[in-house]
């Protein structure tokens, strides 16, 4: 049998019409059982997981409801499924109401470029070089820098960055960064940060 919002009604009594009633209850634990704590259980009822389906535009927002929805998202390295949100309104309220991009699937802990995200897309890559002869690639390959810094570690006794005049060139592949110095003649430690686009 499935569920019948309908049961119990006013006919035939309730000791007639009990089977019904017991179906419906058996109904109800079944379906908790898909995806839920199981009833009788101190979290009774609360979700264990949530399937999203994956979208094929971004959905319409509606009054004063968010969206969460998964669609696939074009890196260079490969497409993936990641989880999106919408909201009713961005200020100011004459911009675009874009949905805002939640996830990232790699994340780089073993270095020597380490590398995370931040919602909206952006990647964010971070380590530490002495050799900044040899361009720093950056890996899973981002479409687009767009900020690099780039500081010395070592210091004078006043507290002055040594080397000094520190510069970052950004080659033409757009995952590959140079640091440069006009005074670095010894191996000193550079530490970087670099902002990208997937």
């Amino acid at each position: 049998m499935t569920y019948d919002p309908n049961q119990p009604d006013n006919l035939p009594p309730p000791n007639v019409g009990i089977d019904s009633v017991r179906a419906n209850f058996s109904e109800y634990a079944d379906g908790f059982d898909n995806n839920h704590v199981a009833l009788n259980a101190s979290n009774q009822g609360k979700h264990t997981h949530v399937i999203l389906q994956q979208q094929t535009s971004d959905p319409v927002i509606e009054g004063n409801y968010d969206s969460l929805f998964i669609k696939p998202v074009a890196a260079l390295f490969n497409t993936s499924q990641q989880l999106f949100a919408r909201i009713p309104q961005f200020l100011p309220i004459d911009k675009p109401n874009i949905p805002t991009q939640l996830t990232f699937n790699i994340v780089n802990t073993a270095g020597p470029v380490y590398q995370s995200f931040m919602a909206g897309g952006y990647i964010v890559y971070f380590g530490q070089t002495t050799n900044i002869a040899v361009p720093i690639t950056l890996s899973p390959a981002p479409r687009e820098i767009v900020c690099v810094i780039a500081n010395s570690n070592s210091f004078t006794n006043v507290g002055t960055p040594i080397p000094n005049d520190i510069g970052v060139v950004v080659n033409a592949n757009n995952f590959q960064f140079t640091i440069t110095s006009l005074t670095a003649t010894n191996p000193y430690l550079f530490t970087f940060y670099v902002i990208a686009k997937q």
